[in-house]
């Protein structure tokens, strides 16, 4: 009875409790799952442990959509992601399962604001008894959270740029406060050295009528250089708090410029073109093609003239007939000619004459390029709003 007790198999585990796992998501969550839950880094080191290997010029978007497209699938990559996130956030996922469907939206908004988010997520989207209304509704506010993000890093930007002016300001105030110091310093210091050497000069005589027999003169003679010592004196005192004064102004000027560094250590800084006009403030632009590796040095550049930048590789990971669900959503057109299939090209063109979109086409695929087209934009809606 023992052996026979001891060969029973374990009841399996039910259906609606069994934790889902990358591969098994239905509703598209690998990406915003991989990127809140997963640093750059837990990627890399996942890949060394696969042993992966990567360009030296490889993007971190690159990385992180690689491994989003593994996790569709039951790949060592998944299954080494899906591992990682259970060490980590395990005591998370225990918590989440016992409580009743009725209590995992409280449950959720008190991890949220507890600043328990990436395990959270991880945890509501990897248990099956989440209700797909609640997924959605996780997804889309961590979702909204990147945003927010994006808002709080175009300020830290403002920011950035505002102390970058102020200390060019202060470095120059400072050096010409720093000028006129040294030449006050250099002027003091030649006035006191003078001083120095009359006073020394003054002692000699002193010296020099002490030991003179003359009883009448002496005295006098004494009594008048040792005025003139005191006076000496006097102004080399002065001369010495002037300089005192002056080196305390100089370095307050230092300190000022030392926390004016420290500060814009403390943001990130932003170089910002100086012929931008922004004046495409709430502008969708799908640019379509191009090379990855130059797309978010030209999201920057959209997001300088306040545009919105969405971009389709054309066909060679995206899905080409995504283009058609695009195209409603955006303003404008990019479509650099020398970087793209024909048909994806075509197919945007087309699509844009349908839904009276605008439709750029570009010579090559370079930022230069791009920015022209920016500007072009930018000037041809300043016109309309002046005719308007």
């Amino acid at each position: 009875m023992c052996a026979n007790h001891h060969g029973q198999r374990k009841p399996a585990r039910n259906a609606t409790t069994r934790r889902l796992r990358f591969w098994e998501y239905t509703d598209a969550a690998h990406c915003l799952v991989i990127g809140t839950c997963l640093s750059h880094d837990d990627l890399l080191k996942i890949g060394r442990k696969l042993k992966l290997r990567y360009d030296d010029n490889i993007l971190d978007h690159d990385v992180h959509s690689y491994f989003v497209s593994k996790a569709n699938l039951e790949s060592s990559e998944a299954r080494a992601m899906h591992k990682l996130l259970d060490q980590r956030h395990g005591g998370i996922i225990r918590i989440v399962s016992r409580h009743a469907e009725a209590e995992l939206l409280g449950l959720w908004q008190q991890m949220k604001d507890g600043g328990q988010i990436a395990g959270a997520l991880y945890a509501f989207m990897t248990l099956r008894n989440v209700p797909q209304r609640l997924r959605a509704r996780i997804f889309g506010e961590v979702h909204m959270l990147s945003h927010l993000l994006g808002a709080s890093y175009r300020q830290q930007s403002a920011e950035t740029m505002r102390l970058q002016v102020q200390l060019e300001e202060t470095q120059a105030r400072r050096a010409r406060v720093e000028s006129a110091l040294h030449a006050s310093l250099s002027e003091k210091s030649g006035r006191v050295e003078q001083l120095e050497n009359e006073l020394a000069k003054l002692r000699g005589i002193l010296v020099c009528n002490q030991s003179a027999t003359d009883i009448v003169v002496a005295p006098r003679a004494s009594g008048k250089s040792q005025r003139a010592i005191e006076t000496a004196r006097k102004r080399a005192q002065l001369a010495e708090a002037d300089n005192a004064r002056l080196q305390m102004l100089l370095d307050g000027s230092k300190r000022e410029n030392n926390r004016l560094k420290l500060a814009l250590r403390r943001q990130p800084v932003q170089i910002i073109d100086e012929d931008v006009n922004a004046d495409l403030d709430g502008c969708s632009i799908l640019y379509l093609g191009g090379k990855n590796k130059l797309v978010p040095h030209l999201e920057g550049h959209a997001k300088m003239y306040g545009a919105r930048f969405v971009h389709h590789d054309g066909g060679v990971e995206d899905n080409i007939t995504r283009i058609d669900a695009v195209l409603p959503s955006v303003d404008c057109v990019l479509c650099p000619i020398n970087c793209i299939s024909h048909d994806a090209c075509l197919r945007a063109k087309h699509g844009c004459q349908k839904l009276g979109k605008v439709f750029i086409p570009l010579k090559n695929d370079s930022q230069s390029c791009f920015k022209q087209a920016l500007r072009q934009l930018s000037d041809e809606r300043a016109q309309n709003r002046t005719y308007d």
